[in-house]
């Protein structure tokens, strides 16, 4: 592909400078040689243009390519309107400064293309990340849910506390599955509560299970609903 891309090039330049000699007046001044190197600069980048595009279609090559393809009109534009129109009614110097002032608006609105362009790319990199953070909390957090109801069949605990406790915990759940990715990433705060809650959640339903005796196995329920309802507190309050 790149070296069909360097024959279609040499061609495409091959064909305008024949062209323009073949076609053009006999005595070529200046204006000439200045319609045929930029006629060759259009080119060119009409072609980088296309190259790229390509090579990398993404919205930040499509924007640029089409600021190149809009200023190469109008480029294109007024070389036609000044060569055939108003040469050499006019002073060439307006026909330079117009090229100039073409030549420097296409420049600056291809900055500003590619580097909103990159921040946008920027901006979705993270929404990504954020998205992926946010499905793994939400898988470790429906993880407690199966832990707490094998601790529950291996110890024989208070009903109504089982109950209670586990309901607290679906809350938690909620809470974290039901945080949109966005607040995740901009409120670091709630993201590593999430974390450590449910890390720390885990460390007392292994505590339930790991349990003697009944009076320990209930001590150690009663401290992970404190635990659970205290995580439910604090996402309310990192999210006001």
């Amino acid at each position: 592909m790149k070296n069909l891309n360097i024959i279609i090039a040499v061609l495409v330049i091959g064909a305008t400078v024949g062209l323009f000699f073949l076609l053009g007046p006999e005595e070529k001044q200046s204006l000439f040689y200045v319609n045929l190197v930029l006629a060759l600069v259009l080119e060119g980048a009409l072609l980088a243009a296309l190259f790229v595009t390509q090579s990398g279609y993404n919205l930040q090559n499509i924007a640029t390519s089409g600021t190149v393809f809009y200023g190469a009109a109008a480029v294109v534009c007024c070389m036609v309107i000044y060569n055939l129109l108003l040469h050499p009614h006019v002073d060439v110097k307006w026909y330079y400064a117009a090229l100039i002032v073409i030549a420097v608006c296409c420049a600056l609105i291809t900055i500003f293309t590619r580097q909103g362009g990159m921040a946008q790319q920027r901006v979705n990199a993270e929404t990504k990340q954020a998205v992926a953070a946010r499905s793994v909390a939400s898988l470790d957090a429906r993880m407690l849910e199966a832990d707490l109801k094998e601790a529950m069949q291996m110890q024989n605990l208070d009903a109504a506390l089982s109950r209670e406790t586990f309901n607290r915990l679906q809350l938690f759940i909620d809470k974290v599955s039901m945080t949109p990715a966005l607040d995740l990433q901009c409120n670091r705060a709630l993201a590593d509560m999430f974390s450590q809650s449910i890390g720390r959640i885990q460390e007392l339903i292994a505590e339930v299970q790991a349990a003697q005796t009944e009076e320990d196995a209930g001590k150690h329920l009663t401290l992970l609903k404190k635990q659970i309802e205290a995580a439910i507190a604090k996402s309310e309050i990192l999210k006001k």
